[in-house]
């Protein structure tokens, strides 16, 4: 996408800070339950949205899409170990 031009890059830029915005959300409302939770700096949301779309972008590059149920895992995992502080499981 940077290949392509500013816009481009705008549009990448402005998805992965939504895709930030919706955990820091999703994680505010889960604390309200679990307070046990820790709470994070800002720029974890933003690296859990690059660690994702690092993870999702050469799977569907490489037009493989079914195959993106597979990192669901790995996915919940990573955003758990940094959200909720719980281990990874294996």
């Amino acid at each position: 996408m940077p290949a392509a031009g500013p816009a481009a890059a705008e549009r990448l830029d402005a998805a992965s800070h939504r895709f930030a915005g919706l955990n820091r959300k999703w994680h505010r409302r889960a604390r309200t339950r679990h307070p046990e939770w820790p709470s994070v700096p800002g720029t974890a949301y933003e690296a859990l949205s690059g660690a994702s779309i690092e993870l999702i972008r050469p799977i569907v590059r490489a037009g493989q899409t079914d195959s993106l149920p597979a990192l669901e895992e790995t996915l919940m995992s990573l955003h758990m170990a940094v959200l909720a502080a719980r281990p990874w499981t294996a």
